[in-house]
C-alpha cells in the first residue's frame, strides 16, 4: 500500500504538495533540466494511477471518474503510416534538434475533454513499423524508472521529503526507457504533466 496519510485531510495535503511539486518541476525542465521528467512522471504516477496494490490518490478522494482530463494531442491516423508522436515535437536548431513539449502551442490542435480512461489509454507514440505503440500510461510509468539528464539540485529537498518520505511501493509494470526513446518519452512526460495541471486546476482549485 501507499504508505502516506490515510486520512482524507493527509490525502488532501499531500496531493496539493505534490501538485505544487509538478508546478516547480515543470518549470525547471522548461529552464533544461531535464531530469526533472523522471521525478514528474514520479509524482504524476501517483496521482492517477491505479495499481493492484495501491489506488491512485484521486481515486482514493473519489475525484478521478468524476472529472475530465484534457487531452491535447492529434489523433494518430493509420492510413499515413508515418511514425507519430502526440505529446512532444522534434526542434531543428544549429544542425541538431531535439524533441520538446507541445504545451498546447500549437493552435491546430484542440484541447479536448476525456474521461480519465480515455486519456490515461490513448496512443500518443506509434511506429507501426517497430510495432511501437505508446499510451500516457506506459510513458508514465517508463519514464518513472528511468533517470537521464541534470535534475535541479534546489528541488531536491522537496522531492525527498514528498517521496522518500511518503514511500509508494510501486510494481513496476514496464522496464526503463529504450535509449532511442528517452528524449521522445521524456518531453511527451512533460506534456501529461501539463495537461494535469491543467486539467485539476480548472475542476479542482481548492488543490492548489
Amino acid at each position: 500500500m501507499m504508505t502516506i496519510p490515510q486520512e482524507d485531510s493527509g490525502l488532501k495535503k499531500f496531493l496539493k504538495d505534490l501538485l505544487g511539486f509538478v508546478k516547480d518541476a515543470s518549470e525547471s525542465y522548461d529552464n533544461l533540466f531535464y531530469g526533472e521528467a523522471h521525478r514528474l512522471a514520479v509524482c504524476v504516477r501517483a496521482i492517477v494511477q491505479d495499481t493492484g496494490v495501491s489506488p491512485s490518490i484521486l481515486h482514493q478522494l473519489h475525484v478521478q471518474r468524476t472529472i475530465y482530463f484534457y487531452d491535447n494531442c492529434p489523433e494518430y491516423d493509420p492510413r499515413i503510416g508515418l511514425p507519430f508522436s502526440g505529446l512532444a515535437l522534434p526542434v531543428f536548431k544549429g544542425g541538431s534538434s531535439r524533441y520538446t513539449p507541445r504545451l498546447g502551442l500549437n493552435p491546430g490542435v484542440k484541447f479536448r475533454k476525456v474521461s480519465f480512461d480515455e486519456w490515461w489509454h490513448k496512443p500518443v507514440i506509434v511506429d507501426s513499423d517497430k510495432g511501437v505503440d505508446i499510451s500516457r500510461q506506459e510513458i508514465v510509468i517508463s519514464v518513472s524508472n528511468t533517470y537521464h539528464g541534470e535534475f535541479d539540485p534546489r528541488l531536491n529537498k522537496a522531492y525527498n521529503e514528498l517521496i522518500l518520505k511518503n514511500r509508494l511501493d510501486w510494481v513496476d509494470e514496464i522496464a526503463a526507457v529504450p535509449e532511442e526513446l528517452i528524449e521522445i518519452e521524456f518531453a511527451s512526460a512533460r506534456h501529461i504533466a501539463f495537461e494535469l495541471i491543467r486539467s485539476l486546476e480548472e475542476q479542482t482549485p481548492y488543490y492548489f
